[in-house]
């Protein structure tokens, strides 16, 4: 709350008076209805900071953010160069010593860079960052990054909407123009936009999803993935002496990002507590291409008891992040329970049933990937 506060009292300088600045927003104003009209009240997710950049102006006496009205972003032509796109991310990074990374998405945002921020940034140092970097002639606009379900989304300035049926294409536009919208040319009319720079985004868009005209109107988001993440599932949460238990090693990575291959390479998957010759662990194929990596295996213990698979950590280069292109990232550690039992009929000859204390039912065998480095 305290973020969303100082955000909207954001004003410029007197040295930014030849400058156009959206409208600011409170905190009142950020939610919105989803598609079946419940209505969404995300928080600040504090580790992110979205900027969308300034295409340079194309014609004659043009200066950036003189006019607002003239969305770079409607028009494919006026996609800011990449390369420049790229120097300007790497400018603001360098200035910032809370920026640990950034995401470029060309296709959902073509003008935009997603900052990653250190952890333990405060709400007042993150306003700051956002109210410094907005200052700048190839900035268009700076949002916070909201939190829905515990995971990071972007905001811009776009929506998606769905009328209802017997409107003239006139009166869309009237009922759009009230609230400062417009659709997006070349979009299909699939996309429509708010001016910022004239009605704070959310403000705009719930306006339009209690119009009576209106089906629904909610805003165009955009996913943020951490650099890399790594997970390690288990078809079941446990089993007996000498079963063996499929498991899934997943690596994401953003665009941009590669894993170190001397660190896929040398992985393992070592539960604490047990020696070697009482654990084994089989690594199928795996395709380290393009996609995540999904690594598929059998884990087999021959010992009873609680066991904790620590971590497994991978390298991962990142030729586009500030303070150097090396980072990290771990799975979440995992337990796996081993009973010693013998189920009632095993004793006798008799294949007696598979005890399994994940509370769960067994995952059907996962199987190889085609066959890669």
């Amino acid at each position: 709350m305290l973020l969303l506060i100082a955000w909207a009292c954001f004003r410029p300088p007197p040295a930014a008076a030849g400058k156009a600045f959206p409208r600011p927003f409170s905190p009142d104003a950020v939610w919105f209805y989803d598609r079946d009209m419940q209505k969404v009240i995300p928080g600040i997710d504090l580790g992110w900071l979205t900027v969308v950049f300034q295409p340079p102006p194309s014609a004659p006496g043009d200066s950036p953010g003189k006019h607002p009205e003239d969305h770079p972003e409607n028009r494919p032509e006026d996609r800011m160069d990449e390369k420049a796109l790229l120097a300007a991310a790497d400018d603001i990074a360098a200035g910032s010593d809370r920026i640990t990374g950034r995401l470029i998405d060309r296709e959902r945002a073509p003008n935009a860079c997603f900052f990653t921020l250190a952890s333990g940034t405060t709400p007042e140092e993150l306003r700051a960052l956002a109210a410094a970097i907005a200052l700048r002639d190839d900035v268009r606009f700076t949002h916070p990054a909201i939190d829905l379900g515990g995971k990071p989304h972007a905001f811009l300035d776009r929506f998606d909407l769905e009328w209802k049926t017997g409107l003239d294409p006139g009166l869309k536009s009237q009922i759009l123009a009230q609230v400062d919208a417009a659709a997006v040319p070349g979009d299909g009319g699939g996309a429509f936009r708010v001016d910022v720079f004239r009605r704070p985004f959310f403000e705009a868009v719930t306006l339009l999803a209690e119009d009576v005209r209106v089906r629904w109107a909610v805003p165009r988001l955009v996913a943020l993935e951490p650099l890399c993440s790594v997970t390690l599932d288990t078809a079941v949460g446990g089993g007996r002496i000498g079963d063996e238990i499929p498991f899934v090693l997943t690596v994401r990575t953003a665009s941009g990002v590669r894993i170190d291959s001397a660190a896929l390479a040398a992985f393992r998957i070592a539960p604490a507590g047990i020696s070697g010759e009482l654990f084994d662990a089989a690594v199928d194929a795996y395709d380290a291409g393009a996609g995540p990596i999904r690594i598929r295996g059998r884990l087999t213990f021959h010992a009873p008891g609680d066991f904790v698979i620590p971590p497994v950590s991978f390298a991962y280069i990142c030729d586009a992040c500030p303070g150097g292109p090396v980072g990290s990232a771990a799975s979440e550690a995992k337990t796996v329970r081993i009973a010693s039992m013998i189920p009632p009929g095993e004793a006798s000859g008799r294949q007696g049933p598979k005890l399994l204390l994940s509370g769960e039912d067994p995952a059907p065998s996962l199987p190889a990937p085609p066959a890669g480095r």
